[in-house]
């Protein structure tokens, strides 16, 4: 892991930043993508869930924060640098389709943000979420462009009851539809808040009340991002989980950028068939010392076949957090700043 580093002089207010992104407790895959990096109008926050089947959803999520931070312009307005990049990644993904029927489907749900020290402006598409604490209550920033969210909208069923509809899963808007354009919010932004950026791997396993007693639980962006991925598995982990948090800071400024995945790895609950598993594990290497202390063949024509899903499970969760200053318009690193790079390429 790297060490923190720190600048020489204090170069005014910065930001405290976390991520984590988790592969979830039931999927073989990790198909949410993010970046976050320093840019001239603040700090820019993309948050991607990737659809389309079996190795097409992390690929539209990657192509499309991917083409989202490319062509960033320091003389954009905030709203226009979310709007051109959610525009340049929907036309990456439809661009790739129209090379590669076979991905037809593919698509990703978006929520970005670019933080100032005095607001933010936030974008999404689908209903990957934004949500503010302000003064201790959290409210949600962005609008679900999903099937129940816009039936909640017009007053058919309540939130309780989305959050258990057999169709909750069906998106109404996602790039790598045609002419797709974001929903743009501007808000308030400083002394305590907190602007959080999650997948519905977070929300659709834990309701507002728990991420929002979880936001109030320190002032540590990083902990908190472990505590909102261990929320959602303990509450059955059914999908990938992604959170990015920001917060105003002051003072010395200070980066810190694990560059190894799994140094800080959410620990996840063991279970009865996890147990199994192992002792399943066990039993197989004790007949394997056996067989060959006896020269006995285990395996009779071994051809050892690997299905196109059985690929070798990513690193579950990466990190990227710590302090980030506007004032250095540098790209992040590549390798600390992407959890999605544990992804195959």
């Amino acid at each position: 892991m790297s060490t923190p580093r720190e600048n020489e002089e204090s170069k005014g207010a910065g930001f405290q930043v976390g991520t984590r992104t988790d592969i979830g407790l039931h999927r073989k895959r990790n198909e949410d993508f993010l970046d976050v990096r320093s840019v001239p109008q603040g700090m820019l926050m993309v948050v991607c869930d990737g659809m389309g089947g079996p190795g097409n959803g992390d690929r539209a999520s990657r192509l499309a924060v991917e083409a989202f931070m490319e062509g960033l312009s320091g003389e954009d307005t905030p709203e226009a640098l979310l709007r051109n990049g959610a525009m340049r990644a929907g036309r990456a993904i439809i661009r790739e389709i129209g090379l590669h029927p076979e991905l037809a489907g593919m698509g990703t749900t978006m929520v970005a943000a670019v933080v100032r020290n005095d607001g933010a402006t936030v974008a999404n598409i689908g209903d990957s979420r934004a949500y503010l604490m302000h003064d201790g209550v959290l409210s949600r920033v962005s609008r679900d462009h999903s099937l129940v969210g816009e039936m909640v909208e017009r007053g058919e069923i309540t939130e309780g009851e989305a959050a258990q509809h057999p169709r909750r899963n069906i998106i109404t808007r996602a790039l790598g539809d045609h002419q797709v354009i974001p929903d743009i919010f501007e808000i308030g932004f400083g002394g305590d808040d907190m602007l959080l950026l999650a997948t519905d791997g977070l929300h659709g396993m834990i309701g507002d009340a728990q991420i929002a007693d979880a936001l109030a639980g320190g002032d540590d962006m990083s902990r908190i991002c472990d505590l909102l991925v261990q929320r959602a598995l303990d509450a059955g982990g059914d999908d990938n989980v992604t959170v990015a948090l920001i917060a105003p800071g002051a003072g010395r400024i200070r980066t810190e950028v694990p560059t190894d995945p799994g140094a800080h790895a959410v620990k996840k609950k063991g279970t009865t068939i996890g147990k199994i598993i192992a002792a399943l594990l066990i039993a197989s290497v004790i007949v394997v010392v056996v067989m060959s202390i006896l020269k006995r063949p285990l395996f009779f024509n071994g051809a050892d076949h690997q299905g196109p899903d059985d690929t070798v499970a990513a690193p579950a969760t990466s990190d990227s957090s710590g302090w980030l200053d506007t004032s250095s318009y540098a790209p992040a690193r590549a390798d600390s700043l992407h959890p999605g790079d544990t992804l195959p390429r």
